[in-house]
């Protein structure tokens, strides 16, 4: 791994202006060769053209990269301790004078910080202690049997913490194989054993962290199940409860950016997108904020507005927004979210006809099928060959389009086996029925797959943007325009959920 290539694929302008000062801060001259060397790595690494064989061929080349490797180690370090900690900045000062043999003021700090208003997570508490029993011995015992007692109980929640977390892992693990192959389990009182033993209800209360795991165990068990309307009820009194504990200052970026996320995906999938969207407004706001939430939670937060506003009528904006957010960043995307992001793209060039632009971006997926199988899992690359089939019907590549129905058929066989999934091949059979037959009686074909699928009561349309592939299907057979027709399903769902 390039570590250098790794941080400075991060960085946004801010953060190099702050490392350029950190970097100059001993010595603050504009033409040092670690700054320029910086710089240049900087812009290289952005995708930018630019020469930097001449430094690369000069004998100090890998001394200058060791010197911005250690600073760059350092500067990580003091920024994360700036970011994440500001809360518990008082204890450093109690280790200096720990460390100096200052009892008397090292005392008077600890009380400071016990005394501290807001809530102190596990891990805070417990260093606040063990300082505490370090200095004891130079003091009358009155402090000790109390600092005990709450040591002995903060030690207890922090192993019911980590047992819990070696649990949550476990399910999770389990949860991912089982979506990966596409399964569908009712089997989840493991969940359930989980939060009784471990004593949950206890540990919400000190450490926002325990209850977060909960709603993402949560979340996978509903998911799974298709079950979106009930993970929405779930999850929305799982976040009022969040609230009721810990106020939003309290609380990191990370975890409130991910919280924000589940609400906002939660009511996009359940079609209630003024909800959706209240909660992507608080995600954007600390993206903002903070750009290492913006590299975890952009491509997530793009796409759930993008989808929005095709579904209600601005298919020109989510396309310019789309573009020119896997432009700005493009080499900070993981291959999944860039995957996803063009696939989401390909999608929305359909809508507005430009098959031509959809069929181009598409070539650039030439990775094997066990490449993005293993990347997505088999629902994800289910719905990626049917865009394609999309594409290439109307492209005109008839025989390449059968392929691929033809390869869906064979090779998620079992997968369509199961409840949820069984509405697919029989969508696939009636794409090739139509292409087979364009002339036969449509709407009758339209009807028996209706019919065969019961699809206005199916699960999977629960989810706005799979409207898309009925949609399509539907203006082929009537002749009608595929984004009207998109916009006119959506209304229909939304009627039929009232």
């Amino acid at each position: 791994m390039d570590f250098i290539k790794e941080v400075i694929s991060t960085f946004n302008k801010k953060d190099k202006e702050e490392f350029e000062r950190f970097l100059t801060r001993k010595q603050p001259k504009n033409n040092r060769r670690d700054l320029t060397t910086f710089r240049l790595l900087f812009d290289m690494y952005q995708g930018k053209e630019v020469e930097i064989e001449n430094i690369k061929g000069s004998a100090n080349y890998h001394a200058l990269r060791k010197r911005l490797s250690k600073e760059f180690d350092l500067f990580l370090m003091l920024k994360e301790a700036n970011e994440n900690f500001n809360d518990i900045l008082g204890l450093h000062k109690v280790v200096y004078f720990i460390n100096q043999k200052k009892f008397d003021c090292t005392f008077e700090w600890i009380k400071v910080e016990s005394k501290r208003k807001g809530k102190k997570f596990i891990e805070e508490e417990i260093k606040i202690q063990r300082l505490k029993l370090e200095i004891l011995p130079y003091f009358k015992g009155e402090e000790l049997e109390k600092t005990q007692k709450r040591l002995f109980e903060l030690q207890k929640l922090q192993y019911q913490k980590d047992r819990l977390q070696v649990s949550f892992i476990q399910i999770q693990n389990s949860l991912k194989d089982k979506i990966f192959k596409g399964e569908y389990d009712d089997n989840y009182l493991e969940i359930e054993k989980i939060l009784n033993k471990n004593q949950v209800v206890e540990m919400i209360k000190v450490d926002p962290n325990i209850l977060m795991q909960i709603i993402r165990m949560l979340r996978a068990k509903f998911l799974l199940d298709k079950k979106y309307k009930q993970f929405a009820f779930v999850a929305q009194k799982y976040y009022e409860q969040m609230f009721s504990l810990f106020n939003r200052e309290q609380l990191p970026n990370l975890l409130l950016g991910e919280l924000e996320f589940i609400m906002s995906h939660a009511y996009f999938r359940i079609r209630k997108f003024s909800k959706s969207k209240y909660h992507l407004s608080f995600l954007n706001d600390i993206m903002e904020k903070d750009h290492v939430l913006l590299n975890a939670y952009g491509a997530k937060y793009i796409s759930i507005k993008s989808s929005i506003d095709v579904l209600e009528g601005q298919l020109a904006k989510a396309v310019l927004e789309h573009e020119k957010f896997i432009e700005e960043h493009l080499n900070k995307l993981s291959i999944k979210d860039k995957l996803t992001l063009n696939l989401n793209l390909v999608a929305y060039y359909c809508c507005e006809g430009a098959y031509k632009k959809a069929g181009r971006l598409l070539i650039g997926f030439q990775k094997s099928d066990s490449y993005y199988l293993n990347l997505i899992g088999m629902e994800s690359m289910v719905r990626k060959e049917l865009i394609r089939v999309i594409v290439q019907v109307e492209l005109g590549n008839i025989d390449l389009a059968l392929n691929i129905l033809q390869k869906i058929q064979k090779q998620y066989a079992t997968m369509f086996e199961r409840e949820e999934y069984q509405m697919v091949p029989s969508y696939v059979k009636t794409i090739i029925q139509y292409i087979d037959n364009p002339n036969q009686n449509s709407k009758i074909v339209l009807k028996t797959m209706e019919e065969a699928t019961d699809y206005k009561d199916s699960r999977l349309f629960d989810d706005p943007k799979l409207l898309s592939f009925y949609s399509w299907l539907k203006s082929k057979i009537l002749g009608k325009n595929l984004y009207e027709t998109l916009l006119q399903e959506y209304q229909n769902s939304i009627l039929n959920d009232t």
